[in-house]
């Protein structure tokens, strides 16, 4: 089964409106996951054995560079996205080997509301430092 919190939706669509990009990244394949991506309007690789393969390329694809983005992740799996990023973030009943490789560990768990809790604070973060150029000006 796959577990997911249904209130991700609403943090990732305000992320999509500040204009942060997302995409989910996955060993597995599960088609409720592709339904869930699809249903959320946010791209989907599964199947993936090479994570940080994909996530380089995806990341040049979107004129970032790796410094830029941020990794939610939860397992072994995803300790080379974790090391490659500049943030990156760990699910709060992550794996214990991967927790060393975080600069954040959610309070929530996975499928618990990590997505959203995560959406919700870059989305604050991006807000307040947008305020704060208007009022400059």
């Amino acid at each position: 089964s796959v577990s997911c919190c249904r209130s991700d939706g609403l943090g990732l669509k305000r992320l999509r409106e500040a204009g942060v990009q997302a995409f989910i990244l996955s060993m597995e394949k599960n088609p409720v996951v592709s339904r869930r991506a699809k249903k959320l309007e946010i791209e989907c690789f599964q199947g993936v054995n090479d994570k940080l393969d994909v996530l380089k390329k995806e990341t040049t694809r979107r004129g970032l560079r790796l410094d830029q983005v941020a990794f939610v992740g939860n397992d072994i799996n995803d300790a080379d996205c974790l090391e490659a990023v500049g943030l990156p973030v760990l699910v709060g009943d992550a794996w214990p080997e991967v927790r060393a490789s975080a600069k954040w560990i959610l309070t929530r768990n996975g499928g618990q509301g990590a997505v959203r809790e995560f959406c919700d604070a870059v989305w604050s973060a991006k807000t307040v430092k947008q305020q704060n150029k208007r009022a400059r000006k």
